[in-house]
């Protein structure tokens, strides 16, 4: 017969695994479940950061042990796709791709009423490349900057360029360069860098404002380089002149294709997601599609890294964005 008092030590012990399996659990390390969902805030078709999530499906894949899906939400020059994560679970299973010097021209253009890289978590850099990398169609007169200037003031009419978005340093930079050759132009925003190719291919547009995924349809014989924005000749593509050789006067911020998250994700979910993303840096096939055919320095930088640098674009590039600002 059992005795009261050994129900009561009986329910004790079991009192106490259960109190201590709930203490074990309220501490248990936070875990990605999968799977994790890549947001390109541009159109699919070969822009940078379409080709940024292409690269890095698989070999995260492989180093987080789950699925990646990569999703293009393209639109309001990347702010449906911000938007989008930003509101997400804040689980690391909705991330960003996108570039962050980008979003800073992007808030002073009036995109974003606030600064998402203050509303954000940033993951880490995987690559780097030249803000701007402007390109005619290899099967146009257009052979050299030269030609795009002559062509304007022969003909009197504006330079039609195209451009993944509208605002930030892409289109600062293009109002510039108008008024240092005394030259007329248009500016035409897209839905990224893809569609804008697709224009300047069909002799819709004079040049393309593109990103560092122009060396790819540049090596492949569709574009040909006028200008990129490096200080110096960009090593993986020193035949393209710089905006300084070609008196330009304006100097671009470096571009970035990095990856964030929406606030507040666990710091332990932030490493993991980083560690797998500096292992993912590694492999041969990102760094052979990244580097090899699209010239985009493979690059790994930490999330404290990347918005501290941010930042520091912010700071140093604020007065002159402002001027884009609509009234």
């Amino acid at each position: 017969m059992i005795s009261f008092r050994s129900i009561f030590a009986y329910a004790s012990i079991g009192f106490a695994a259960i109190f201590t399996w709930g203490i074990g659990a309220s501490h248990a390390e936070p875990s990605l479940s999968g799977p994790v969902r890549l947001i390109v805030p541009y159109a699919a078709g070969g822009g940078a950061m379409d080709l940024l999530g292409r690269a890095l499906q698989r070999p995260l894949e492989h180093e987080l042990g789950i699925r990646v899906l990569v999703e293009n939400k393209p639109g309001g020059s990347t702010k449906i796709g911000t938007d989008y994560v930003m509101n997400s679970a804040s689980d690391g299973q909705t991330l960003l791709l996108c570039s962050a010097p980008g979003w800073v021209g992007y808030y002073y253009s009036k995109v974003f009423h606030d600064k998402p890289w203050m509303a954000m978590t940033p993951i880490a850099v995987v690559a780097e490349s030249p803000y701007s990398v402007i390109t005619t169609s290899a099967k146009g007169p257009l052979k050299d900057w030269a030609s795009v200037v002559e062509k304007a003031k022969k003909s009197g009419q504006p330079i039609k360029a195209g451009a993944p978005a509208a605002g930030g340093f892409t289109q600062l930079a293009f109002n510039e360069i108008l008024k240092k050759f005394d030259i007329k132009g248009t500016f035409i925003p897209y839905a990224g860098a893809a569609p804008a190719r697709t224009a300047l291919l069909g002799d819709e547009l004079d040049i393309q404002m593109d990103s560092g995924a122009a060396f790819q349809t540049m090596r492949s014989g569709l574009t040909r380089g006028v200008a990129v924005s490096w200080p110096e000749r960009y090593p993986l593509q020193k035949d393209v002149p710089t905006y300084g050789e070609l008196g330009f006067g304006i100097d671009m911020p470096l571009n970035n294709y990095t990856v964030w998250g929406p606030k507040g994700i666990p710091d332990a979910i932030v490493k993991k997601l980083a560690d797998a993303i500096q292992k993912a840096t590694k492999d041969p096939s990102l760094i052979d599609l990244l580097q090899t055919k699209n010239a985009m320095y493979v690059h790994f930088t930490p999330g404290d890294k990347l918005l501290a640098d941010t930042i520091k674009v912010d700071d140093q590039w604020a007065d002159k964005l402002k001027t884009l600002a609509p009234n």
